[in-house]
């Protein structure tokens, strides 16, 4: 701590403590001097000062409110509320590797793998932030292979037969999810301007997500690739509701959707599948037909490779059977058939 003296005649102290940078301007040397000393001694400048980790937080949150999508900003306020009450006081100048490993050793005891990534992605997030060139060193827990049931071919066709007649909306619904494969929030943002059925295509361009407060928002989708246009089969164009230009094709909510779809499902007799599973079932389906993996991309509009094949593109039961019995009958004809 050297004090300079200013052309001006005053005299100025500059300290730099934790990465913070001030300096201190009087009239004379002792009190500039004085100055950056009590400033020191309140723990201003120390370990001990600057912002707490829940302030970091709040404050990365609020400044990129405007450009997240609503359901993004949606999760990271619940995690603000409700992961980093063990971590939250800590002043990000005084953190270290191993405060942020006990908070994610402590977040995963009663919290899934992904649940512990999502926590610790917002708070990196938030440190580097408020502390540039920090890079905690911390192990995450591997991650877990979803236990989603993906619904097969018989099933897909059985629970189109069920709806076809009882319920025309979640049927149209139904076989955009199974057959796009469309995000239910982009079959509820849908409207007849988007069906074009001399063309034979559906346009995705909207998706309808829950933001804070549960707010319904029809927002452009997160991702270029999320942009598409489908060229669907005239026999599924043709059963799709005629609405005006502007008018909603599936007038329902996203929650809605599947909590119909969910209890069409049960009366079938499939009480595991929920309406993301089309989703599964339409990665699936054209990768058992041998479709290659950049026109499943394309026509699911994923933006790369790796959610596909880590979550989407999971073997069904059925048509998994159905190539384990060919793979047996093979084997056994041509190598057992004289035995």
């Amino acid at each position: 701590m050297k004090a300079q003296r200013l052309p001006s005649g005053s005299w100025r102290v500059r300290t730099c403590v934790a990465g913070v940078r001030r300096s201190f301007t009087a009239t004379t040397k002792r009190e500039a001097e004085m100055l950056a000393a009590q400033y020191i001694a309140r723990g201003e400048l120390d370990e001990k000062s600057g912002p707490t980790v829940a302030r970091a937080l709040a404050d990365y949150i609020d400044n990129r409110a405007a450009v997240i999508s609503p359901s993004t900003l949606k999760a990271y306020r619940a995690l603000q509320r409700t992961a980093y009450d063990g971590i939250g006081g800590k002043r990000v100048a005084a953190l270290t590797s191993a405060d942020v490993q006990a908070f994610v050793s402590a977040y995963a005891a009663d919290h899934s793998p992904k649940s512990v990534r999502n926590a610790h992605a917002l708070l990196l997030g938030a440190l580097r932030s408020a502390r540039p060139g920090f890079a905690p060193d911390v192990r995450l827990p591997q991650p877990v292979r979803p236990n989603i049931h993906t619904p097969g071919e018989n099933d897909v066709a059985a629970l189109l037969d069920h709806i076809k007649d009882r319920d025309p909306v979640l049927y149209a619904a139904t076989l955009l999810g199974a057959f796009g494969p469309l995000r239910r929030g982009e079959v509820c943002a849908l409207t007849g301007a988007d069906v074009d059925l001399q063309a034979g295509t559906v346009t995705v361009r909207r998706n309808m997500v829950a933001g804070p407060g549960n707010v319904l928002t029809v927002k452009q989708p997160k991702t270029a690739a999320g942009y598409r246009v489908i060229r669907f089969p005239a026999e599924i164009l043709q059963q799709l509701p005629r609405v005006a230009p502007d008018e909603r094709l599936v007038p329902l909510t996203p929650g809605a959707l599947s909590k119909r779809f969910k209890q069409a499902a049960r009366a079938c007799g499939l009480p595991d599948v929920h309406f993301h599973g089309l989703r599964h079932f339409g990665a699936s389906v054209l990768h058992a037909w041998g479709v290659p993996d950049v026109y499943i991309l394309q026509r699911g509009g994923w933006s790369s490779d790796y959610v596909m094949k880590r979550v989407y593109r999971d073997a069904m039961d059925d048509t998994a059977a159905r190539v384990a019995d060919q793979i047996n009958a093979d084997i056994s004809s041509r190598f057992f058939s004289g035995s």
